[in-house]
């Protein structure tokens, strides 16, 4: 059996616990090595006080199951959040098995649930997407063509103040990705067709509704001249118009959430801390899955005024271009030493491995899946990724399907049939106008 191994990723844990809008269709995709164990840190009581609960519905619960824990329930609040590991398990599972395994929180906030797609591979990999697929199809369809974020999901203001956005967009395709308004308050964006490859900060301008309440907004990135699902998505906000001051005293996010690069060049991310307390320093730090991730971040203390955000840069590269995904972890802590953190996933070569996770169940794609590895490697190309993308099954493999109808071969052998049942109907009809013949 291979050595189990965990990967804290909090921007699933985030997802269920933030804040920030729902954004209910989504689902977390999650392709995961047989033999493996991965913990998602649920965090409880970082966004209010009082009980809260954890329920997992495991299709495999009881008697086995994907996840160690099914319901959980704690005392909180944002002095003395609680953090507990929810881990899931693919151990004695055979590469194609997958399931949906979903959490519901209940807490003074309301009610929340997250799903989680898990897909049994030999190639891993992990995205936010919204799909109606099984797991193991939606890890495929959905390649990071490009990535789409906000450094910032939420934010507080007074009606009619104009709330400035960062909207995050990179990827390692030669394509021009479109920024549009997809739905939510006046807005305006600052920079439309971006080209690529390359990162793109582009600020976002909306203005706050008169009334009070919660504004959400939507906005869709879409990459020309490209049908696939994976090359239009979209990224969701929400301003709290006219709210007062949340419980927490600071938050922080590291963006973007998810990010796939080549090979070994430099993937840029973004610390945002927003403080709602008075004026005060925090000290920010990084920490990255393993040895293979170098940075230019080193740690620093970071003065932010109430009310107010601020965000910081910094690179990784990975020292090998194979395929592989990396966590990063960002943390603040103030000077009460109340600590908040925030995670990131890196993922080197993601195309290649869907590419590589179609083949598993469709044996017949693999040379296919293997020469777009190859010219991947010398330079990403959008067309490349749409050839590989929409080979059609081969018929040799689990996912190809029932072979298509001959309706020529079944026409033929139903004319045949009817010409066997007229000869023996004529036979029978002579041979009884015989019997019925009188004798001469």
């Amino acid at each position: 059996m291979k050595r189990p191994y965990v990967i804290l990723l909090s921007v699933l844990a985030a997802v269920l616990l933030s804040a920030a809008p729902s954004r209910a269709q989504d689902e977390t995709f999650l392709a995961l090595r047989p033999d493996t164990v991965l913990c998602i840190p649920v965090v409880f009581g970082d966004s209010g006080r009082g009980e809260y609960t954890l329920t997992v519905e495991d299709p495999g619960f009881p008697p086995g199951g994907w996840a160690d824990m099914h319901r959980s329930s704690f005392v909180s609040g944002p002095e003395n959040p609680v953090t507990t590991p929810v881990c899931f398990s693919t151990r004695n599972r055979r590469v194609g098995e997958q399931a949906t395994v979903t959490f519901t929180v209940e807490s003074p906030q309301g009610k929340k649930s997250t799903q989680y797609g898990i897909c049994v591979s030999n190639h891993e990999d992990s995205d936010l997407v919204e799909s109606d697929k099984g797991p193991c199809d939606a890890t495929v369809s959905h390649t990071d063509v490009f990535t789409l974020d906000l450094a910032e999901r939420e934010k507080y203001a007074a009606p009619g103040e104009t709330v400035r956005f960062n909207v995050l967009v990179s990827s390692e395709f030669d394509a021009a990705v479109t920024l549009s308004k997809e739905s939510g308050p006046a807005m305006t964006i600052g920079q439309a067709t971006l080209e690529m490859p390359g990162d793109h900060n582009v600020e976002l301008s909306v203005v706050a509704p008169q009334s009070a309440g919660d504004a959400t907004f939507v906005i869709r990135a879409s990459a020309a001249g490209c049908a696939l699902e994976s090359c239009s998505k979209t990224v969701s906000g929400v301003i709290h118009v006219g709210e007062a001051t949340p419980a927490q005293p600071f938050s922080i996010e590291l963006s973007p959430s998810d990010k796939n690069v080549a090979g070994t060049e430099p993937a840029k991310f973004f610390i945002t801390v927003h403080n709602f307390q008075a004026s005060q320093a925090f000290s920010i730090t990084v920490e990255f899955d393993g040895s293979a991730l170098v940075s230019d971040f080193t740690p620093i203390q970071l003065r932010v005024n109430r009310d107010e955000s601020t965000m910081i840069d910094f690179t990784v590269v990975a020292q090998t271009a194979a395929h592989r995904v990396y966590t990063i972890v960002a943390g603040a802590a103030d000077a009460s030493g109340f600590r908040k953190t925030s995670q990131a996933v890196l993922t080197v070569q993601e195309p290649v491995s869907d590419a590589q996770r179609r083949a598993e169940s469709d044996p017949g794609l693999k040379d296919a899946a293997d020469g777009f590895k190859e010219r991947y490697e010398s330079g990403p190309s959008l067309d490349d990724w749409e050839s590989v993308s929409t080979e059609p099954p081969s018929g040799t493999g689990q996912a190809a399907g029932p072979a298509p109808v001959n309706w020529l071969l079944i026409a033929g052998a139903a004319a045949g049939a009817l010409l066997i049942i007229f000869y023996i109907y004529r036979r029978t009809r002579v041979y009884g106008e015989l019997q019925e013949m009188p004798e001469r």
